[in-house]
């Protein structure tokens, strides 16, 4: 089990140095958004990417670690205007830099896209 999550600790690292990030959105907050074009897989109305939401304060995960960014294996719907997670990695610095401080590999709900939210941008990015 150790090995597992070291081995998937070193590929989120690996595909993170290696993606060409766009800006897609920033939020109200200061929070910028990218997506990693490379990674865009489409079938039907279905988008999967990676996305990197990259924040402009810091952010506490449990056990009192904090994060200034995080990487996500997201999926878009077009036709029903929603998203699902289906990976995390939270990173210690900005722009996926610094020690991995948390993951999460286990798919959330999925969720409907509010309008003229940072989240609708991702979406219409996605679906184009």
């Amino acid at each position: 089990m150790r090995k597992l999550l070291l081995g998937l600790a070193l590929s989120l690292v690996a595909t993170s140095a290696s993606a060409q990030w766009v800006l897609v959105e920033t939020s109200a907050s200061g929070t910028n958004l990218y997506a990693d074009p490379a990674t865009k897989k489409r079938t039907g109305n279905v988008v999967r990417m990676w996305i990197l939401y990259d924040y402009s304060k810091p952010l506490q995960m449990v056990g009192g670690k904090t994060y200034y960014s995080a990487r996500y294996y997201d999926q878009y719907n077009c036709a029903e205007r929603t998203n699902q997670t289906f990976q995390v990695a939270a990173f210690a610095g900005k722009m996926l830099n610094g020690d991995v401080v948390g993951t999460h590999n286990q798919p959330f709900d999925k969720s409907f896209i509010a309008p003229g939210t940072a989240a609708e941008a991702m979406l219409e990015y996605a679906c184009q």
